[in-house]
């Protein structure tokens, strides 16, 4: 799900005094727009709990925003273990890169939980293509 975003009259008037000619201005218009904007993506409750394991201040983990985000998405009351999962798109972006690279290196080692990883990364990059937000 995508949500509409208008600006503030407060990012208005911050747009005026960027000083940005007409091409990148635009350009970062759509920045802004495109950082504030939410999605809901479903994530299988397995990714969700290996996504909120022990925090790890490396490469490895997510962003504490990014977890925030799943921690406060509804566990689905219908017996089907998903929650779907609203966050930014920069949280998204966190979450596409940590399970591509969850999926990549637990593949390489032969870990039962690389599918689990790989489904994630395909829901959280399908979602992404939808809002445009990548190719």
């Amino acid at each position: 799900m995508v949500h509409d975003f208008t600006l503030t009259e407060a990012d208005e008037d911050m747009l005026v005094g960027t000083g940005l000619p007409g091409r990148d201005r635009a350009r970062y218009e759509r920045s802004l727009a495109m950082a504030s904007r939410t999605i809901t993506i479903p994530l299988n409750e397995r990714a969700c709990t290996l996504a909120l394991g022990a925090y790890r201040a490396d490469s490895s983990s997510l962003r504490p925003e990014s977890r925030a985000a799943i921690e406060r998405a509804p566990k689905s009351g219908l017996g089907i273990a998903v929650r779907d999962v609203t966050c930014t798109v920069d949280e998204a972006r966190d979450m596409l890169d940590y399970f591509r690279n969850g999926a990549d290196a637990l593949t390489t080692v032969g870990n039962a939980d690389a599918p689990t990883y790989a489904d994630a990364f395909d829901n959280v990059r399908r979602v992404l293509q939808v809002a445009g937000v990548i190719r």
